[in-house]
């Protein structure tokens, strides 16, 4: 029933315990870097200025390419993202955390964010990850961003995605005729598999895992029956910290 709001709850609810049933953990993708229009957000109602970030002139920071962008960075911003984050996982036992645009976030939240689950759930428990850019320029100022870039400074416990991974693999998301290994781009893919295993490890050495897409050959070294599985997110993208290199679980295939 869509207009009763305790049924929909109800039903969320019973949709994660019985994927829990069945051995399926659930993430949850969550936005927190921008809100809908700010004019009249509950969150300008209650302090006009204070949770989005604004340029010199007054107009408001736009990096998440919606219009507008929040400040993670100030107390009560931080207190709403991380309290909002624990409800999710206590009260509905959310496994992880997807973050759009964590690179709008700063690393400050996102390592508090970390320490908290980690410590009320245990180390590992609770999975946080997200995308280490953002879509234009921020105003964000005496800020650490978790962008790429922070990625070697940040708990290793926090994932992000590699973009250039993606783009070796199917092209330039921004650039409609780029190619990539599935369409043809081979020089794409020498530059990226070959090269990036040197740049990466310096790049993210502390990062937990990597979210990537790996293309796994039907007569490679994958033990017959078993094929790598993008659930398996845990074991199959852990990095190693002193080598960089990406450790991968074998699982059993099973047919749908």
């Amino acid at each position: 029933n869509p207009y009763d709001p305790i049924c929909r709850i109800k039903e969320f609810k019973q949709m994660v315990q019985a994927l829990h049933k069945n051995g399926i953990r659930v993430i949850m993708d969550v936005v927190y870097n921008h809100t809908s229009k700010w004019e009249d957000h509950t969150f300008t109602r209650t302090v006009p200025g204070y949770y989005y970030r604004q340029n010199a002139d007054g107009s408001y920071s736009n990096a998440s390419g919606c219009g507008n962008e929040t400040a993670s960075e100030r107390a009560m911003v931080r207190r709403y993202i991380i309290e909002s984050l624990q409800y999710w996982a206590k009260e509905y036992h959310i496994d992880g955390f997807r973050f759009d645009l964590m690179g709008l976030l700063d690393t400050g939240l996102m390592e508090t964010l970390q320490k908290e689950l980690d410590n009320r759930y245990g180390i590992g428990e609770k999975l946080v990850y997200g995308e280490p850019w953002r879509a234009a320029d921020t105003a964000a100022k005496n800020v650490t961003l978790c962008d790429k870039n922070a990625m070697k400074k940040i708990d290793g416990k926090i994932g992000a995605f590699c973009d250039d991974t993606r783009d070796a693999v199917k092209g330039n998301l921004m650039d409609e005729r780029s190619v990539g290994f599935v369409n043809g781009g081979y020089f794409s893919v020498f530059h990226k598999f070959l090269l990036l295993p040197r740049l990466l490890p310096a790049v993210f050495p502390a990062v937990a895992f990597r979210i990537t897409l790996h293309i796994c050959h039907p007569f490679s070294a994958v033990p017959r029956g078993y094929h790598i599985l993008p659930c398996c997110l845990r074991q199959a993208l852990k990095c190693d910290r002193h080598s960089g290199r990406l450790r991968f679980s074998f699982c059993k295939s099973h047919h749908l």
